[in-house]
């Protein structure tokens, strides 16, 4: 992952500035992430491979979402993987945001989950059938 900085408009021809680029990224194995900020630290959420799978099982059950904060939005560090629903093969694309509901601050994080194996043909479906949703209280 690396970082990037706008202080105008998103629309602005050139508004990005890159602080810091791929050739050192700052979170290997870091695919689809997505960064919110939350009071002073930022929460970055992706679906990385690593999440420990029983024998024989799809490489795409390893990939699950994780987090990972940081300070600055330069150093980061990685926190735990969510575990995942029983019934989803692979959690991936997270989307997070902020709220508030009834005088309390939330994080919702989204996610679309695989198809999986099918009983009927044997096969792994890799194809998305379903949004998942969570959430928690935000101190």
């Amino acid at each position: 992952m690396g970082y990037a900085e706008n202080n105008g408009a998103f629309t602005q021809k050139d508004g990005f500035q890159i602080k810091h680029d791929l050739k050192e990224p700052l979170l290997v194995n870091w695919p689809n992430p997505d960064v919110i900020r939350m009071g002073d630290q930022y929460h970055s959420f992706a679906d990385p491979s690593g999440y420990p799978t029983r024998e024989g099982a799809s490489g795409w059950m390893s990939r699950q979402l994780r987090e990972a904060v940081s300070h600055d939005g330069l150093s980061w560090a990685k926190l735990d993987y969510i575990t995942p629903d029983d019934d989803a093969d692979a959690c991936h694309v997270p989307h997070a945001f902020t709220t508030e509901i009834d005088g309390k601050k939330w994080l919702y994080l989204f996610c679309a989950t695989q198809i999986g194996y099918s009983r009927n043909d044997g096969q792994y479906h890799y194809e998305y059938d379903r949004i998942r949703a969570m959430r928690r209280e935000v101190n």
